[in-house]
């Protein structure tokens, strides 16, 4: 009971976080179907933070009055998953913790996979591991790949999270498209 709990608890702030990014979105009239222009994040590679993009590197975000990753819960975030080497595309993740309950949705923007293939996406340890938890398979939505992901459990040792290509989500031979650190 205390468990069902704290997943309703956690599933409330996701909506809400959700729905705020809409009702900005569609007071500023930016498309609502775009969750990544609201929330512009970049990953410095080198140290492995997650920072509020400058705006020098790509267009400048249009939010000035509301910045989300400041506002969010505690225990919510969001990062921006970016391309491996030679591949295109990117992704707005938000992932909340509450405990041992986990949830994380993502919207990515990626070109439709090669014939008889699908995205899918797991959780690592780190981008070259090979034990990964599979967290399920994106699904094409007006135009955006979409997923959501929910878990209970000690996921501490999953430090990133990687989009590939593959024919199925068992299938060993995973072309890797996007990462990033959670």
């Amino acid at each position: 009971m205390k468990n069902r709990k704290r997943f309703i608890l956690f599933a409330a702030i996701i909506v809400v976080v959700i729905a705020a990014a809409t009702i900005y979105m569609y007071f500023s009239g930016k498309d609502t179907r775009d969750l990544a222009s609201v929330v512009n994040f970049k990953n410095d590679n080198a140290s492995g933070e997650l920072q509020k993009s400058t705006g020098q590197e790509e267009e400048k975000s249009e939010l000035s009055d509301l910045d989300l990753p400041e506002n969010l819960p505690e225990g919510v975030n969001t990062i921006k998953l970016k391309p491996v080497e030679g591949k295109e595309g990117q992704a707005t993740v938000i992932s909340a913790v509450d405990g041992n309950n986990f949830a994380l949705a993502i919207e990515a923007s990626l070109p439709d996979p090669d014939e008889g293939q699908s995205y899918f996406a797991f959780l690592a340890g780190d981008l070259e591991s090979e034990q990964r938890l599979a967290a399920g398979k994106l699904e094409k939505k007006e135009g955006k790949f979409v997923m959501s992901f929910n878990s209970t459990g000690n996921l501490s040792l999953y430090k990133v999270l990687i989009v590939t290509q593959a024919k199925n989500i068992d299938d060993k031979l995973q072309i890797k498209v996007l990462y990033g650190n959670l």
